[in-house]
């Protein structure tokens, strides 16, 4: 350790902190998985991370705080990586669809008990429930200001957001769904089946279907 630096083993206070805030949101999330939000005690996420009261407290004022601040933290991963799932679908030319649905596929399947904590353990707990609301508002609107600028005069269904509000809310359900186990069907299964349902609601060029 180094008295100017107060470094120990290359990393300095705020290393140490940081490192020591992932691990209790890393405990937080594994904990909400097993037995949902109000199973999430103080005691709980210091026992799994192995960390005492006092690095719990350096980092949380208390229980709320760790867990909004989980879901925060979540919820912002997931925004960037939806909206670079929908920018990348849109520079797709030979199947933009595909493109958005695997890539949301893909997300969810890389760490599910993140997902399972943003869309199915929020939705039964009232203040999450608030904060999982933000976040759908937060990708309709993105969703609709993406798809308006990508298709040249969108029908006010989709400038409006109906449209991005109507499928989100589809592929939300079904997310859900696949992430609770109740749909028989491997990653790959769900989303041709989830690209199947937009691809009868949403034309290759972006419109929608009238007829």
């Amino acid at each position: 350790m180094s008295d100017g630096t107060r470094t120990w083993r290359g990393k300095d206070l705020a290393e140490r902190a940081s490192v020591r805030r992932n691990q209790l949101f890393t405990a937080a999330l594994d904990l909400i998985d097993e037995g949902g939000i109000t199973a999430v005690t103080v005691r709980g996420v210091c026992a799994t991370s192995r960390l005492t009261a006092r690095y719990f407290y350096e980092s949380f004022t208390d229980l709320t705080d760790l867990i909004t601040s989980l879901y925060d933290e979540l919820a912002s991963q997931a925004v960037e990586a939806i909206a670079s799932g929908v920018t990348s679908a849109i520079d797709d030319e030979t199947d933009p669809l595909g493109s958005f649905v695997r890539s949301g596929m893909a997300y969810l399947s890389a760490d599910p008990r993140a997902c399972r904590f943003l869309l199915v353990h929020a939705a039964g707990h009232p203040p999450m429930h608030q904060r999982r609301r933000a976040l759908i508002d937060d990708l309709l609107a993105r969703a609709t200001r993406i798809w308006t600028r990508a298709v040249p005069d969108a029908p006010s269904l989709v400038t409006s957001g109906l449209a991005a509000r109507f499928a989100l809310g589809g592929l939300i359900e079904f997310a859900t769904a696949y992430l609770e186990g109740r749909l028989d069907l491997t990653e790959d299964e769900c989303a041709e089946a989830a690209l199947g349902l937009l691809r009868a609601f949403v034309t290759s060029e972006g419109g929608l279907h009238t007829s």
